[in-house]
């Protein structure tokens, strides 16, 4: 399983993207996988890609700069037991994969 997740990380991710950072709410890529929020100009909202076009995939969302409000992390409504996680403070971080059927929480920090 290593193996296979090491291969698409080459394949879908350059070495030389890093990592994106959010301050207005947003619909993720497959690309973006590790995502640090800045809620300074308030509250936003991730929506992670389509559950079964991520499958094998994990994806870190993090609160690195609290301005106050709250990051949602929402689904595109198609993954199986769902429900809306929230970052209320900073350096809050959740590690999510994807089956293809259902996002997992594999970690939470500071929830």
């Amino acid at each position: 399983m290593l193996d296979r997740f090491n291969r698409q990380m080459r394949d879908l991710v350059p070495v030389d993207s890093g990592l994106v950072r959010k301050t207005a709410t947003a619909s993720l890529t497959l690309y973006e996988q590790v995502v640090l929020c800045d809620t300074t100009a308030g509250a936003i909202t991730i929506t992670l890609p389509g559950v079964a076009e991520a499958a094998g995939l994990i994806f870190s969302i993090a609160l690195e700069t609290d301005g106050g409000t709250n990051v949602t992390i929402q689904d595109r409504d198609e993954s199986y037991g769902w429900s809306d996680l929230t970052l209320a403070d900073a350096a809050d971080k959740y590690l999510l994969y994807s089956d293809g059927h259902s996002w997992w929480t594999l970690a939470s920090v500071g929830i």
